[in-house]
């Protein structure tokens, strides 16, 4: 703690409201409260450390992109070969 600022970690299931959390510090303490900065750092299982940058992101699905385009010219449906695609491509699917 340094005063007037507080750090803190929270460890939360969906549905936490954080920014309501830090109201009610304020409250508590009778001066009224407010975040500086919120920073996720997991989602489920996947933390900070396993995310990819927004740019890999782009590069990946690009890659996917002409994988599966490559799979409907040849007849097959993408859905069949997931499988056998690339498991960032798999990834990426199932969360989009």
């Amino acid at each position: 703690i340094a005063m007037p600022e507080v750090d803190f970690r929270i460890v939360c299931g969906k549905g936490t409201y954080i920014r309501s959390i830090a109201r009610d510090f304020g409250m508590a303490l009778r001066s009224g409260a407010h975040l500086k900065s919120l920073r996720r750092t997991r989602v489920g299982n996947i933390t900070v450390a396993e995310a990819l940058h927004p740019d890999e992101v782009k590069k990946t699905w690009k890659i996917c992109e002409k994988m599966m385009d490559a799979e409907v010219k040849n007849g097959k449906t993408v859905h069949e070969n997931y499988e056998k695609t690339s498991p960032d491509c798999l990834l990426l699917k199932k969360n989009m």
